[in-house]
């Protein structure tokens, strides 16, 4: 019978094909459709590829082909298509993972309407919508249109700071930590229930004064 084998992979300053840091740190392990392991530590993020048995690195070192921004921890999806996702302090960064660099890599910022630059989770839905944790809140964007939805406090989330990871279950809800409380939600019955919502006028005042239709 065989044996069950734990290979450990430990941090060589004389090999760049080792992993970047003994320091792991970030939301979790991640594994991408090809195999790879995205592996973040306290500076970035290591790649494991297994059928060479070797990483590759992006770091936060400004500059180089393969920099990404700081933050407090990284966390990383993929879409359908095939791109992968790294939520950074600075947003969120878009990259072909066969490419191995950040040059070109899409930006998605609060300028493109991300609720927040500071991101804590990224989770993939069963429509290929992603949900992205931000400081205050929760942002879903669609690969496809590039667009974002945010939702808050204001608008019926549980809490006003979200610094904890999600979590995609096979029952297709998406179940959120939190800095106050655990709470679960169906991304396709918060995305209805926003497109439902309607605006009623219960009082209309002109210099405080109330105007009567």
């Amino acid at each position: 019978a065989g044996q069950n084998k734990i290979e450990k992979f430990s941090h060589d300053p004389g090999d760049t094909n080792s992993v970047a840091s003994n320091k792991l740190f970030g939301e979790r392990l991640f594994e991408t459709v090809d195999g790879n392991l995205w592996v973040p530590y306290m500076g970035g993020i290591s790649v494991f590829e297994p059928s060479r048995g070797t990483f590759y690195h992006f770091v936060a070192e400004p500059g180089k082909h393969n920099s990404i921004a700081k933050a407090f921890w990284y966390s990383v999806a993929q879409d359908d298509s095939n791109y992968v996702y790294i939520g950074t302090s600075n947003g969120v960064y878009r990259i072909l993972p066969a490419a191995k660099t950040t040059s070109g890599a899409l930006h998605i910022s609060e300028r493109d309407g991300l609720l927040h630059n500071q991101v804590y989770s990224i989770v993939k839905d069963k429509r290929g919508m992603l949900w992205i944790t931000c400081r205050n809140g929760i942002t879903c964007y669609n690969p496809a249109a590039r667009s974002c939805r945010n939702f808050t406090y204001q608008s019926g989330l549980p809490q006003k700071t979200l610094m904890a990871p999600m979590y995609h279950a096979d029952d297709g809800k998406i179940y959120h930590g939190g800095v106050e409380k655990f709470f679960v939600f169906s991304p396709e019955a918060l995305l209805n229930e926003a497109e439902d919502a309607r605006v009623w006028f219960t009082s209309f005042k002109v210099y405080d004064k109330e105007k009567l239709p």
